[in-house]
């Protein structure tokens, strides 16, 4: 049994500020909101674990405006909320962002949301990736 809780690792969501404030998430799936600076409409990211990277299922938004991806190999449907959600399926290594609380950078997951401007300096970095521990350090983490 302890063999398997050495063994057995849980993979978590990291986010590593350019402050070295680090923030763990454990959960598989995740998704990074944010308004849009030119548009002023909400839009979000979709993402869960997959292989120990990160894979975005979809990229949701309610107009398109700078940095919409153009591309026709994402598959497009309009939700009823209004919001045009792209199929986008790819794997990531990791995503750098920048925080602001002007666009409001939050991870939301399961019923929590995790403002990254309250945490980070305005206009600062941080790294979200994918990382694992043992299970035993898992289950006692602090």
């Amino acid at each position: 049994m302890l063999l398997f809780l050495i063994l057995k690792r849980v993979e978590y969501i990291k986010i590593s500020g350019e402050d070295g404030h680090v923030e763990n998430i454990y959960t598989d799936t995740f998704e990074i909101h944010w308004i849009h600076s030119v548009e002023k409409e909400e839009w979000y990211e979709t993402y869960e674990i997959r292989e120990n990277k990160l894979f975005i299922t979809k990229s949701s938004f309610k107009t398109y405006g700078a940095g919409v991806p153009t591309d026709v190999k994402y598959k497009s449907k309009i939700n009823d909320d209004g919001f045009v959600e792209l199929t986008i399926n790819q794997f990531r290594e990791s995503l750098l962002l920048t925080v602001s609380s002007n666009v409001e950078t939050t991870i939301h997951y399961e019923t929590i949301d995790l403002k990254l401007y309250e945490i980070y300096e305005n206009y600062s970095s941080v790294e979200v990736s994918v990382e694992s521990i043992p299970l035993i350090l898992y289950l006692f983490r602090i």
